[in-house]
């Protein structure tokens, strides 16, 4: 009798614990954000002077870095904008640990469910000047570095979860004016860009996805990211003018989804990443608090009649 309450007790502390561990949003607490910078070491977010750049998102940095270019007092000397209900924090701890847990998730990840993986060696070109494009969900692994070209486009297959994962081992570039379009997906698609060193953005490039890189990201005249984020261990840069004012837009939403690419979650014990269901796979703490606290109603009734029983004796 003892051991059955025992084995109630460990079910009752351990249920929490495990459906976090299944269902955790790919970004967790970073989900609101639309850049994270300085994680690592300095110097955090800078934002070219004169530069008009556009944030849609919350933004943060760790306290030993910093942040230039903004009217945000967080972020001073510039006219860059953090749009509401985005708003620019120091140090937030929890969104800059679940940038890393995603990050190394996002490493990890090999075949999920049913994407393959795809392991280009060489370095490829990607887009339509490139040798690749109309680019199924999956994981793509590439060794060394990769250049976007062109328009490239991601074609899901009608499931409203497609995710995409490129694991870059090196750095993440465009060509001047290139595009990421992704089409044939559906509300929770995910999109992510996991660079090993740097990501540049080039001029008057529309991107899309969400970028986690181990050192800079680097967005120059007009580049945008319409649909994802920009989180990076060091420096995320907003260079914004050429020969005429540029500005840089970042957004954390988009039409294809309300929650910006940000499809997918982390798998039970956290290596890898997966696909999302819709925003439906998270428990909702009611429905855990209700659970556990009925089996701890069952935990103490079987010790209720296990006294009972040893008193008749």
């Amino acid at each position: 009798m003892k051991l059955r309450a025992l084995s109630m007790l460990v079910l009752v502390l351990a249920l929490p614990l495990l459906a976090v561990s299944a269902y955790a949003d790919a970004l967790g607490a970073a989900t609101s954000y639309a850049v994270i910078g300085g994680v690592s070491q300095n110097p955090g977010i800078t934002n070219a002077p004169g530069s008009a750049t556009s944030i849609t998102g919350s933004m943060t940095f760790s306290a030993s870095s910093s942040c230039t270019g903004f009217t945000s007092p967080q972020c001073p000397g510039g006219i860059g904008v953090v749009n509401l209900p985005g708003v620019v924090t120091i140090n937030d701890a929890a969104a800059i640990a679940d940038f890393g847990t995603a990050y190394t998730a996002l490493a990890n990840t090999g075949g999920v469910g049913d994407l393959g993986v795809t392991d280009w060696t060489a370095t490829p070109s990607l887009g339509s000047l490139g040798t690749h494009n109309n680019i199924a969900p999956g994981v793509y692994e590439f060794d060394s570095s990769v250049l976007v070209l062109g328009q490239l486009t991601l074609l899901g297959d009608g499931n409203p979860n497609d995710l995409w994962i490129f694991q870059i081992g090196s750095t993440l570039t465009t060509g001047s004016n290139a595009s990421v379009v992704v089409t044939g997906g559906g509300t929770g698609n995910g999109l992510y860009w996991q660079v090993g060193s740097s990501a540049a953005i080039f001029d008057n490039s529309v991107f899309q996805g969400n970028i986690l890189a181990a050192n800079t990201i680097d967005f120059k005249p007009g580049a945008q990211d319409i649909c994802g984020r920009a989180f990076s261990q060091t420096l995320v840069s907003f260079d914004g003018i050429s020969s005429a004012p540029q500005e840089n837009v970042i957004s954390n939403t988009c039409a294809q989804s309300a929650s910006g690419f940000n499809g997918g979650v982390i798998t039970p014990g956290g290596g890898g990443v997966g696909p999302g269901t819709g925003g439906k796979a998270v428990p909702e703490p009611g429905t855990l608090a209700l659970l556990s606290f009925g089996l701890l109603g069952m935990v103490l009734l079987t010790f209720r009649k296990s006294r009972v029983s040893s008193l008749s004796c």
